[in-house]
Formats: C-alpha cells, structure tokens, sequence
C-alpha cells in the first residue's frame, strides 16, 4: 500500500506542475507527506481533469468507488503508466487501452487508443514520455508514439511517430520535427 500511495503523491505532484505550466499556476508541492496526501485526496475528490480516474486505475479499491463515483471521463486499460502518466484536459469520452504510457502524456477529449488484431497477435500502441494527444484522435495497433510527439486534432496514427514528430491528418502524416528544447 506505501508503495501505492508514493504512487499516487507522484502522479499529484506531476499534475500539479503540469497545471502550473498550462495554466500558469504557482502552487507549491507542500513538503509534508500529510498535506500531501490532503492535496491529492482534494484533486481526487474534485476531480479535476480525469484525476479520479487515474486514481481508480492506480488503486481499483470497490470501497472508493462506492463512495465517490467513477466519472466515465475515461476508461484506462493499460499495461503500465509510468508515475506522473497521464494528464486530462476534458477528458469526456476518452478511451485508452495502451501496452505502456510514459510520465507527462497529455490527453484531450474524445480520444480513442486502442488495440488491433494483426496475424492472431494483440497489438496496443506505446506511448513514450510527454507526448501530447489533441481531441478526437484515434490511435490504433501496435505502433510507437516517440517521446515529445504531438497528436494533432482529429488524427488517425496507423504507423510509429518519430520522437519530436508533429502528426496531423486522416491518416496521419509527419509534417513537423520538433525541435529538443
């Protein structure tokens, strides 16, 4: 349980920032781990951009779920999410079913990843670390989404994105690198 909670206090320390940088926010992380955990209970019960379902995938505990309410913002079925994963910006409609999320994907509304059936294989996209993830986007198979990538607004991602990569279209097609910062 320790274990999860440390978890759960990296996931509201990561949101946090990410706040902060969107919205140009100054909140400080508090230095006790008690106001720590009362800040991330305060996300959680808030529910602030799909944090309760994070919450709910991290921890699966029936006894929460009876007395705060799964949101149906998003469903999350995935292999692994990296401490400090996912970060939702209305999230309503969000379906995520992934092998691997890495810290600091940001996701936006009625966004769909999922898996592919290819020669009997399950295939489920990967997604590396901070990779933005605009609405009504659609990413399908066992493709890789480089570190830093940035999913444009209605796209369809069938093939691997290049780290940096900028993708947009139906299908989606590179029209940007990045630069690293």
């Amino acid at each position: 349980m320790r274990d999860k909670l440390r978890v759960l206090l990296t996931d509201a320390h990561g949101f946090m920032e990410y706040r902060n940088k969107v919205y140009g926010l100054k909140y400080q992380w508090p230095k006790s781990k008690c106001l720590q955990c009362k800040y991330a209970f305060t996300l959680f019960r808030y529910n602030l951009n799909g944090y309760r379902d994070l919450v709910y995938y991290r921890v699966g505990l029936r006894c929460i779920k009876k007395l705060f309410k799964p949101t149906i913002n998003c469903f999350l079925d995935v292999g692994e999410v990296e401490e400090g994963g996912c970060m939702f910006h209305h999230a309503f409609s969000t379906f995520i079913n992934a092998e691997y999320i890495g810290k600091g994907c940001s996701f936006r509304n009625n966004t769909t990843i999922g898996n592919k059936i290819s020669n009997g294989v399950l295939q489920r996209p990967r997604l590396e670390q901070h990779v933005f993830v605009g609405p009504n986007v659609v990413i399908i198979g066992g493709v890789t989404i480089g570190h830093h990538a940035v999913i444009g607004a209605g796209a369809v991602v069938s093939q691997d994105v290049p780290p940096y990569g900028v993708v947009v279209g139906n299908p989606a097609r590179v029209i940007k690198i990045n630069k690293p910062e």
